[in-house]
């Protein structure tokens, strides 16, 4: 802190730099005594309300009868979340084995849902899926996937709580599959999501709710979610908001996905105040919104049909501390891997969801754009945001005009090409060595992954090929380097920082065209740092000035960004 201080203090930026830097040594600050002070409340809070995360009940031998977890409801009061009787129905599903669709595991788990609603009182309505056709998904090379039909035998369930009298709003509706993979017993995927809806139904026939919450237990969500297809031709003209619950429970942060262009700044901060009312931490994460927003055929959970149709719709998950749940449909997805306080947090959030009496905001309009403040996370207009990634666009290009006209003023002086500060130089290495090869050095690092015993070697252990990938890094932007002086000399600034400036700020510019704020400055804002080589009196402030345009570098060549995007196939066939 001492260091970049001194430098930011001596290094004669401009101010607009001299702002940025400023502004990122006190987020440096901020930030951890932030979020330490919101975990500890988030501690206190969940003494209070949860019990010491303990490990679930063993798995019985044999399988239990419907209702064996839970008896009748007889008392009415107190009326709140049962942290308990959520674990406990999900270790009933566990305890049935594997659930894939059309199985008599999947038999069984829709039993225990009718047993348990039953015994509530409530109707219970079951829709017959039948034959649903998912359309092809073509993104190649990304993903390429055809058209599939698939019936399913299993039906949907679905319980209407109704408000009289109350709000006039569109209803709500939660959703959770109760399909698994085959051997697989689905803790996480997706046991505890039905146990947690199930306890809300409780928690709502007994409460006040401020409007209409529709619940439903999915079929088949495992063949590409077929049975919210069929769920949706049947609610997308009812409901006003959808939300999935989709691998709850392992530790980490309560996560929001599939921010579609429907889910606008309205509905963002709407979401951000249901959060700070739960008194929780959850995060909506730039790169899975540019996912969202670009790539709206790769969603994967139950959201997708209804954001399909036009409705706001999210994905609510637990992204883990390490951003990957590696049990995934896998049999080690059991109830010892779920952490009692991750399932409390879920429970806090979707009772505020049901209990806020806020009017839903309108589809569409300001995309708005997600500021993760730690603790309380901000909602902003993206017109803010547009505007500082022009403003970074704008520098690097008035920047580059300078130095041209400089470059003019030096050749009617008539010095010699060979007179050029050699440490200006970096200009090409930052862009050539930087931005263009990172991304081909990624692939060729997921590519070696693959020759590991484990289909996921690299997920186990990142930080070999992040090392590896520094290392070629700098071999290449050499050769790069080497290369160009064969061709010709370096001679005037422009020579040399056109490619650092332009391949990072067109890159950033046709990002900034598509909509997708939150990750255009990656490519912006190191353009317009390195438009500050040029003006730089010494080899000690330009290699400053390089260094600070490699920071946003750190996002996307992160181990756990790399980890996660490897784990969610999300790299060209062939790579991982």
């Amino acid at each position: 802190m001492a260091v970049a201080c001194m430098i930011y203090a001596m290094s004669p930026m401009v101010s607009f730099t001299k702002a940025l830097l400023l502004l990122m040594l006190v987020l440096a600050v901020a930030m951890p005594t932030a979020e330490a002070g919101k975990k500890k409340k988030r501690r206190g809070k969940r003494a209070n309300k949860a019990k010491t995360a303990t490990q679930a009940p063993a798995k019985a031998d044999t399988k239990p009868s419907s209702g064996a977890a839970l008896g009748a409801d007889e008392k009415l009061e107190p009326i709140e979340m049962d942290l308990d009787r959520v674990m406990a129905h999900a270790t009933a599903l566990t305890n049935i084995g594997p659930r894939p669709a059309n199985s008599e595991g999947a038999r069984a788990a829709a039993d225990y849902i009718r047993q348990q609603v039953a015994e509530l009182g409530l109707p219970l309505e079951e829709q017959e899926v039948g034959t649903q056709t998912a359309p092809a998904i073509d993104l190649a090379p990304l993903v390429t996937i055809p058209e599939s039909s698939f019936l399913s035998e299993d039906p949907n369930l679905i319980v209407r709580i109704h408000v009289k009298g109350r709000s006039k709003d569109d209803p709500l509706l939660f959703m959770a599959h109760y399909d698994t993979v085959p051997n697989s017993p689905g803790a996480a995927d997706n046991a505890v999501s039905v146990g947690l809806l199930l306890e809300l139904a409780r928690y709502l026939k007994h409460g006040d709710p401020m409007r209409t919450i529709v619940i439903a237990w999915t079929a088949a969500e495992e063949h590409r979610m077929i049975g919210a297809e069929a769920l949706a031709e049947l609610l997308a003209e009812e409901v006003g908001f959808a939300v999935s619950l989709d691998l709850i429970g392992h530790a980490g942060t309560l996560t929001l996905h599939g921010l579609s262009s429907a889910i606008g700044r309205g509905w963002l901060k709407w979401l951000a105040e249901v959060s700070k009312q739960a008194e929780i931490a959850i995060s909506a994460p730039w790169p899975h919104r540019a996912t969202s927003l670009l790539f709206p055929a790769l969603e994967r959970s139950d959201h997708a049909p209804f954001a399909n149709r036009g409705v706001p719709a999210v994905h609510l998950y637990h992204r883990g501390d390490d951003r990957i749940y590696l049990p995934y449909h896998t049999e080690h997805d059991t109830m010892p891997q779920i952490d009692r306080a991750s399932v409390q947090d879920a429970a806090d959030f979707i009772v505020a969801m049901s209990d806020t009496s806020f009017t839903f905001p309108k589809s569409g309009g300001n995309q708005g754009l997600w500021v993760p403040i730690p603790g309380s996370p901000m909602v902003s207009s993206t017109l803010a945001a547009q505007a500082l990634e022009f403003m970074f666009l704008f520098y690097a290009i008035m920047s580059l005009v300078k130095l041209r006209r400089e470059d003019r003023e030096a050749s009617a002086a008539k010095k010699k090409d060979d007179q050029a500060p050699p440490h200006k130089r970096l200009g090409l290495m930052a862009g050539l060595g930087a931005y263009l090869l990172v991304w081909l050095l990624t692939a060729l690092l997921v590519a070696l992954a693959s020759s590991g015993n484990h289909s996921l070697a690299w997920a186990h252990a990142p930080g070999r090929y992040i090392l590896g990938s520094l290392l070629i890094a700098a071999a290449l932007a050499y050769a790069v380097a080497i290369g160009a002086q064969r061709v010709g000399k370096w001679f005037g600034d422009t020579r040399f920082l056109i490619p650092a400036v332009a391949t990072s700020g067109i890159a950033g510019f046709f990002i900034l065209a598509t909509g997708v704020y939150e990750v255009a400055w990656v490519f912006l804002l190191p353009s317009a740092i390195l438009g500050g080589i040029g003006r730089a009196k010494s080899l000690m402030r330009a290699c400053f000035f390089w260094l600070l345009a490699g920071l946003p570098l750190l996002a996307p060549l992160a181990p756990g960004f790399l980890r996660e995007s490897l784990f969610h196939n999300f790299y060209p066939a062939g790579l991982g």
